[in-house]
């Protein structure tokens, strides 16, 4: 069975310096943006919901409670952290109902800041993006001159990071405290009955330490951001796919690459082919060859294969740095990790990943 590294390769130089995160809710704060308005009307009605240290299943639970529908008719476009204050959108079905009343729908813990009608449902992967804010407390330094030099280095290596992308792994949060989502996914490898959330995060969890585990095998070999014929490419502005062609110039592919209108994508394992080619296309298969009975399992559970970029670019980024006190304000597209920046920026803690902490989900 995968088992997880103490720490994925970095892409750049190593990092001096240590922090803590998340140290409370307020330290981690994530503002889901759709990319589209509500249109005022229709069978589903959008309700805006500012949640404190709660997991977004249990917010869409009591939604349905309050509304007074199935768990079911309840959906929502990202999971949000838990550990945090976050804002981001439900959609609930209410054919032939008023919309409610804010107050109405709000609870210990969150709050509904509106409600707007919109013709179909939220699904999964909806939204264009996550805005983030982070808090951070640095290591303490023993005097002026050290901080001084600190201070200096993370902001050229923030500059760095904001013009050259980081490696789009999947943060810990998916994979539990101590990897218990993948020791989850050994479990129904091994035939173990699993409750239905568990086995969402088990699948979860071991596709996504198989894209990490290739996008390690990129960095190490200095490929993950080196553009190849025959690969399959990511573009940034409209997050579409395609394959280059066998013949297709490798220097063009690689000057808009250089410039961040496309980044180079990676497996997420299921049913299917991964459309690679030529070099590429063995380089994959040699990867794959070394999880046979995980992507054999993952292929079996319905799941279907598709690309992922390998790199993310920050979306209007910004930083502060006040004596031991750092904040981070950027956003990432829609399914990519704010802890994947931090994990270039710092040695950066998350308190809820403690062994102490209770299980953290995404």
């Amino acid at each position: 069975m995968f088992e997880l590294p103490a720490r994925w390769p970095s892409a750049f130089a190593a990092l001096p310096y240590t922090a803590l995160y998340r140290q409370q809710p307020a330290d981690f704060v994530v503002e889901e943006e759709l990319g589209f308005e509500p249109e005022g009307q229709g069978e589903q009605v959008f309700v805006w919901v500012e949640k404190n240290n709660l997991s977004t299943a249990y917010v869409a639970e009591q939604l349905a409670r309050l509304a007074q529908i199935h768990p079911k008719q309840v959906s929502y476009s990202g999971i949000k952290d838990r550990t945090a204050i976050t804002r981001q959108w439900f959609s609930l079905h209410l054919a032939g109902q008023p919309t409610p009343e804010a107050a109405a729908l709000s609870g210990s813990g969150w709050q509904v800041l509106a409600c707007q009608r919109h013709p179909r449902k939220l699904k999964r992967g909806t939204h264009r993006q996550n805005r983030f804010v982070l808090r951070l407390t640095l290591a303490p330094l023993s005097n002026e001159v050290e901080q001084q030099q600190r201070a200096i280095w993370l902001a050229e290596r923030w500059q760095q990071l904001c013009a050259q992308g980081v490696p789009n792994y999947f943060g810990p949060q998916r994979f539990g405290v101590a990897g218990r989502n993948l020791h989850l996914a050994q479990q129904l490898m091994e035939g173990r009955p699993l409750k239905r959330q568990q086995k969402s995060f088990a699948l979860s969890a071991l596709r996504s330490a198989l894209f990490n585990d290739f996008l390690a095998q990129e960095l190490r070999a200095g490929r993950w951001n080196q553009a190849y014929s025959g690969d399959i490419f990511c573009l940034r502005a409209s997050r579409s796919f395609f394959t280059s062609q066998l013949d297709e110039d490798a220097a063009a592919l690689q000057a808009r690459l250089d410039q961040g209108d496309l980044d180079r994508a990676g497996p997420l394992v299921g049913a299917g082919r991964y459309p690679v080619q030529g070099q590429m296309a063995e380089q994959y298969d040699q990867w794959q060859a070394r999880y046979p009975a995980e992507c054999a399992f993952l292929a079996a559970q319905g799941l279907r294969t598709e690309p992922r970029p390998l790199r993310v670019g920050l979306i209007d980024p910004h930083w502060s740095l006040t004596d031991d006190q750092l904040q981070l304000s950027f956003a990432l597209p829609a399914g990519s990790f704010a802890t994947a920046v931090l994990a270039e920026l710092l040695h950066a803690e998350d308190a809820q990943l403690r062994p102490s902490a209770d299980l953290h989900q995404e």
